[in-house]
Order: structure tokens, then C-alpha cells, then sequence
């Protein structure tokens, strides 16, 4: 049990690890695409007077209402750029924690909750 706890520890860990440069890609590649080309005026309109906004998303995802989205800048975006940092963070950075770090997490948390059972006689 003592080495699923410390491999547990170290699933954890890599994960931490994992986030730290899952954020880093995005703060150097996805934060200037989106200061230079979100269209800031959509995200005003769809936030406006909402509180939460995972419930407001739901909300306008199972509506009518549609909302113009207008890409600022357009003439000025590198396509072949912009291609590549989204499809560096999504490999490098989104895909590959889910895919590792996160599966050996589930794997490992898995085999501690059975040992614990049984030496708990837990259910």
C-alpha cells in the first residue's frame, strides 16, 4: 500500500508539473492570439448580466439567441502560425496531459482504493 500512496504522490505531482507547462504554452501562444484577434465585444455581449458562466453558456448553447463573432485583425493573422500554437498546445500541451498524466493517475488511484477496500473490508 505504502508504494501506490507514494506512486499516487508522483501521479499527483506530474500532473502539477503537467499544468504548469499546459500554462505556460498558453500564456505565451494562446494569450496574444486571443489580445489580438478575440473579438472582446461578443464576449461583453454573451457575459452581460449573468452571474455564472458556465450556466450562461449552457443557456446560449440550447437558445436561439445568436451573437455575432467577428475575428479582429484578420488581415493580419499568420494562418500557418496560428495553426501551429494551437496545434502545439493541443498536442503538446492539452493532449499529452490527458493522455499520460492523467491515465496513470486513474490507473494508480484505482489500485489504491481496491487495496484499501480490502484491507478495510470497505464496499
Amino acid at each position: 500500500m505504502q508504494k501506490l500512496i507514494g506512486d499516487l504522490s508522483v501521479s499527483i505531482d506530474y500532473i502539477l508539473v503537467r499544468q504548469e507547462y499546459e500554462n505556460s504554452i498558453f500564456a505565451s501562444y494562446m494569450e496574444p492570439i486571443m489580445i489580438n484577434h478575440m473579438d472582446f465585444d461578443f464576449q461583453h455581449k454573451l457575459w452581460q448580466n449573468s452571474v455564472n458562466i458556465f450556466d450562461r453558456l449552457e443557456e446560449y448553447h440550447n437558445s436561439d439567441e445568436y451573437i455575432p463573432f467577428a475575428i479582429s485583425q484578420p488581415d493580419r493573422i499568420n494562418r500557418q502560425a496560428l495553426m501551429n500554437a494551437l496545434g502545439y498546445y493541443h498536442t503538446n500541451g492539452l493532449l499529452s496531459t490527458r493522455l499520460i498524466a492523467f491515465q496513470k493517475y486513474a490507473v494508480v488511484n484505482a489500485a489504491l482504493l481496491k487495496e484499501l477496500g480490502a484491507e478495510y473490508e470497505l464496499k
